[in-house]
């Protein structure tokens, strides 16, 4: 079977494709990098990936973009207060 007809059976059934976790993965990443690092002021990468996402992928890949690199990056530079992460998970 042919790279093209997998994506068609895979479009299909609602699935999605190879081409969309990798640019998810890739946005997750970045984010998570760029998180880490110190950055510019009123620059803010999660918020830029998540409103790309929104345009690219669908609606459920796009939610995830924002929340795994929150979470993956807080993992790095530590958990704080649960009152002041609902708040930054919620906005």
């Amino acid at each position: 079977m042919a790279a093209g007809q997998r994506d068609q059976m895979v479009k299909r059934r609602g699935l999605p494709t190879a081409g969309e976790f990798m640019l998810l993965f890739g946005l997750v990443a970045f984010d998570v990098i760029v998180r880490i690092l110190p950055d510019a002021p009123n620059f803010s990468p999660v918020a830029a990936s998540a409103l790309f996402a929104g345009a690219v992928l669908g609606r459920p890949l796009a939610l995830a973009v924002p929340l795994a690199a929150l979470a993956l990056s807080d993992c790095v530079l530590g958990f704080y207060d649960w009152r002041v992460m609902i708040f930054v998970y919620a906005v």
